[in-house]
């Protein structure tokens, strides 16, 4: 029944609420600006270019974490605790985003959603927030 539940007591009909589903309108919502963005041809190219560079560079300072961890920048990127690598895990998401924003952002941005949309459906359980008649 297009996202409501409809219980029956007595004769009478209580439409109930479900919570509300956010993931398809973030979505749609970020497709909608990712489409704003690349509709330009000079800033889709800027994009591009910037994409490319900062997945170049990360992928970079992994392979010289790796292969030659001697140098200052590989002992730079050896360091306790691993948050270097992390934040060049989420430079290269970030440069996937520049580079397809249409394919890759909705995607990335639905990910929090659906965390968020599982609280909600748990909240509405627990306490019945939706409940409206």
């Amino acid at each position: 029944m297009n996202g409501f539940l409809s219980a029956v007591s007595y004769g009478d009909t209580i439409t109930v609420a479900a919570a509300p589903r956010i993931v398809k309108s973030v979505r749609d919502g970020v497709e909608k600006f990712a489409g704003y963005i690349t509709g330009n041809a000079n800033l889709k190219l800027a994009l591009l270019v910037l994409g490319g560079c900062i997945i170049f560079v990360c992928i970079g300072l992994l392979v010289a974490r790796k292969w030659w961890p001697n140098t200052p920048i590989g002992r730079s990127m050896q360091d306790q605790g691993g948050g270097k690598i992390l934040w060049c895990f989420a430079a290269i998401i970030l440069g996937l985003v520049l580079i397809a924003p249409g394919t890759v952002a909705p995607f990335v941005a639905a990910i929090p959603a659906y965390a968020l949309q599982i609280v909600l459906d748990v909240l509405d359980k627990i306490f019945g927030f939706s409940t409206a008649a």
